[in-house]
């Protein structure tokens, strides 16, 4: 039980950090469009 504990809460540690990493590159990415757009 303790090692599907740890198994459960790994998973939603990666998940976390997937989501995590997914939204930080959408946030780099509009921000960087939104740069770009204002230079033209």
């Amino acid at each position: 039980m303790g090692k599907y504990r740890n198994n459960w809460f790994e998973n939603i540690i990666l998940t976390l950090a997937s989501v995590l990493a997914v939204w930080s590159a959408v946030q780099l990415a509009t921000t960087f469009f939104k740069i770009m757009v204002d230079y033209r």
